[in-house]
């Protein structure tokens, strides 16, 4: 099933941040290495320094607007101070980039900018595995739903059933189809 951007943003909000009164935070869970993800899609600074781009002209692939780049660049900057800050070696006064941390992109502004540069980010993701769900959340989330399920989450069941049913021609046409003969069975 194909699904539209604001289906794949929603299911991956549920998936990451759905049991949090506020999504606008740095991830709470503290991996080897650390991790900067933030927001409702949890979405990495990684995805805005490894943007696709032209090898001619250096451009973006994605068709950002100036406001959205600079958005980016500031959300590259936040990722780095979550680096730096958080967990055991907390500074007095960063306590805002520790982990669960609310971080400085939280305006009403910084939210829209988020949710539109996370929303082609994922549409870019979601072409680049060939529309394939699975393929893409993996490639959202950075494990495969095996390692996922293997390590008791069920991640990949949040997000599977937070994405709208089929309802495709197909599906729809046999529901047509069915519901004519059954009438035709009572009549």
């Amino acid at each position: 099933m194909d699904y539209s951007v604001d289906d794949l943003y929603t299911a991956i909000s549920v998936g990451e941040t759905g049991s949090e009164q506020d999504p606008w935070i740095r991830t709470r869970q503290q991996v080897t290495g650390g991790s900067n993800a933030y927001g409702p899609v949890q979405m990495l600074s990684s995805y805005a320094s490894q943007m696709p781009v032209f090898r001619d002209t250096g451009l973006p692939m994605i068709d950002f607007s100036t406001e959205e780049l600079d958005y980016i660049k500031r959300f590259k900057q936040q990722g780095s101070l979550f680096y730096k800050y958080g967990g055991a070696d907390m500074v007095k006064g960063k306590e805002h980039y520790d982990y669960g941390g609310k971080g400085d992109l939280w305006s009403d502004q910084d939210k829209v900018l988020y949710e539109s540069v996370a929303k082609k980010f994922m549409q870019y993701e979601y072409n680049r595995v060939g529309k394939d769900i699975d393929k893409f959340i993996e490639a959202w989330r950075g494990k495969s739903e095996a390692e996922t399920i293997g390590l008791g989450d069920d991640y990949y069941n949040h997000v599977k059933s937070s994405l709208p049913k089929d309802t495709s021609n197909k599906s729809f046409m046999n529901q047509v189809i069915n519901g004519i003969l059954s009438k035709e069975v009572f009549e």
